[in-house]
């Protein structure tokens, strides 16, 4: 923005978080030429000067005010009212139309000296801002403003910028810097103030079977018999756990050996290092993702080449198992996925979806653009699949895609195949870690049988797939602290909470 480096209200740091958010959450492309031109520099000096010269805006000054807003012009509301409140600029009430009409609009009824009314809309909803003002009594001072940009998106990151380019100009009015306000000592000591000194608030339990038992209940409130059983049977699970003799570890990736939000870095370096500690005591360590070239190429670049031989790898959901130091053929495609292509171009998500699917062995994989996306087409999936007699196929996700294995694909036949490989139980020896272990979730098989934990979520079972981290841990963080727990024996390894 053209005032340079933050101040007071941080309002570049905001502006560029709301931007770093607007990219992640929507397509690569999405409102680009409408942000170009929405910070072109010429735009943004274009209003400052029209508003600084606005006879009405100059009027405003000293006076408090009422901001109504439409549901797609809020961003704009709440943001000037923040920035005019906490820098004293001016007192702000915002309300939206219904609000407004509701009963607010008595404080206007008695004489408005002291008050202005903004007035934001969108363009779909110029035409009620117009009638509103239409009966408002001619002594209200008002400022219209429509906050450019037609969809949602465009208008929040606009009402942001219109907040800001707003509340330089009625500071100016009263000859005030929002951005260098003068903070009383008392102001400073509150700022300061150390709230947990003061405040307990809820005090979490050190009983790691009650955050258990709560992760299984997704942190619901539930009758205190339903947490009884839970936490019961979260102390049994993790028994079973420590009994265990441990001759392998075999895991998903995304999520689990790195954070989902760094799939692309590559594994977390902390937890690269402790497998291969793992590893030279005599640990066998394995992983199962559906996954591809990419995969491998991430696990060469973060564990050393000697190791490459030893590091089995199921790859594509488990269509291809073959050791780390093998380059990755692709596997030829279950041809039922071509009849599965030939019904989804006859439904609505094609278009969207014609360039952003890849079927390998037998896993389909759809990458979506969003989680309400991923459950309308999960369950068209699931519902063509049972239509079509092929109720033995699963329909999983992970946060960026959907992936369709048919019914000789698992990461359990990855479990299976290095356990036959080296000679050890699937079901008692080896340590199965994920992150997506719910019932919808693409680790949900391999989490489901044996000694599991997970990283994130998990399954409403009571005998499988539970999840031990400690508060705030999830991801790379908890799958981090799992291998921490585990410790050499006589026998293998145990696990050591």
């Amino acid at each position: 923005m053209p005032w340079g480096k933050d101040g007071y209200l941080a309002t570049n740091s905001l502006i560029a978080t709301v931007l770093l958010l607007h990219r992640a959450l929507f397509p690569e492309g999405t409102g680009s030429e409408f942000l170009a031109q929405l910070f072109d520099a010429e735009v943004l000096l274009r209003y400052r000067n029209q508003w600084r010269a606005n006879t009405t805006i100059k009027t405003m000054g000293g006076r408090n005010f009422i901001v109504l807003h439409d549901p797609m012009t809020k961003s704009f509301a709440i943001d000037l009212e923040s920035k005019l409140s906490e820098s004293a600029v001016a007192k702000v009430e915002i309300a939206d139309y219904r609000q407004f009409a509701h009963g607010r609009h008595l404080q206007l009824a008695d004489g408005a000296a002291g008050t202005a009314v903004i007035v934001a809309f969108s363009r779909d909803s110029k035409d009620l801002a117009e009638a509103t003002l239409g009966l408002f009594p001619s002594d209200v001072l008002t400022f219209k403003l429509e906050i450019p940009g037609e969809e949602p998106n465009e208008l929040v990151v606009a009402g942001l910028v219109m907040a800001t380019l707003l509340t330089e100009t009625i500071a100016s009015t009263v000859d005030r810097d929002p951005g260098q306000p003068t903070v009383p000592t008392f102001g400073r000591e509150i700022y300061r103030l150390d709230s947990s000194q003061h405040f307990r608030g809820w005090v979490q339990s050190e009983n790691r079977y009650s955050l258990a038992a709560r992760r299984k209940f997704d942190h619901r409130n539930v009758s205190a018999d339903e947490m009884d059983t839970a936490e019961n049977a979260a102390e049994v699970y993790e028994g079973k756990l420590q009994a265990a003799v441990y001759k392998a570890i075999i895991s998903d990736f995304d999520g689990t050996l790195c954070n989902a939000e760094d799939r692309y870095s590559g594994m977390c370096p902390h937890i690269a290092k402790r497998i291969l500690q793992l590893i030279d005591d005599g640990l066998i360590f394995s992983i199962a993702s559906g996954r591809g070239g990419s995969l491998r190429k991430d696990l060469v670049k973060a564990l050393p080449p000697e190791y490459h031989k030893a590091i089995w790898v199921g790859y594509y959901g488990g269509s291809l198992i073959q050791p780390l130091d093998e380059e990755v053929e692709h596997p030829p495609p279950n041809p039922v996925f071509e009849d599965l292509l030939g019904w989804l171009k006859t439904t609505a998500y094609y278009p969207r979806l014609e360039n952003s699917r890849k079927s390998r062995g037998g896993q389909l994989t759809i990458t979506v653009s969003s989680p309400e996306e991923s459950r309308k087409l999960r369950l068209a999936l699931r519902t063509r699949l049972n239509a079509g007699g092929l109720g033995n196929w699963k329909v999983f996700c992970s946060g960026h895609s959907i992936d369709v294995l048919d019914g000789d694909t698992s990461k359990n036949k990855v479990v299976k195949a290095i356990g036959e490989k080296f000679g050890f139980d699937p079901l008692t020896q080896v340590l199965r870690l994920g992150d997506s272990g719910d019932e919808e979730g693409n680790d949900y098989d391999l989490l489901s049988q044996g000694c599991s934990l997970s990283a994130d979520r998990v399954s409403a079972s009571l005998t499988s797939c539970w999840n031990f981290a400690s508060p705030g841990s999830s991801q790379a963080g908890a799958t981090q602290q799992y291998l921490d727990y585990l410790q050499k024996t006589d026998e293998g390894f145990g696990l050591r909470f």
